[in-house]
């Protein structure tokens, strides 16, 4: 799992980097992005956010004495 989260935030950091360096070197100046980089930013964020967040959730049921994983 530290490895997957790993992966995908180095990922996340890399497409976050072309998508401002694109934004920043763009001649059209009304449309500074293009779709599919704002797709590829979008999802990469999100696959090492949403388990993350689902790691969390996991290690909040586990402190509170379990209530959640006993039933």
């Amino acid at each position: 799992m530290v490895i997957y989260l790993l992966v995908t935030y180095i990922w996340s950091m890399i497409f976050n980097g072309l998508f401002i360096w694109h934004v920043v070197h763009s001649k059209r100046k009304e449309e500074p992005w293009s779709r599919p980089m704002l797709v590829l930013n979008i999802f990469f964020s999100l696959l090492w956010i949403l388990p993350l967040l689902w790691c969390i959730a996991i290690l909040i049921a586990l402190s509170s004495g379990g209530g959640l994983v006993s039933m």
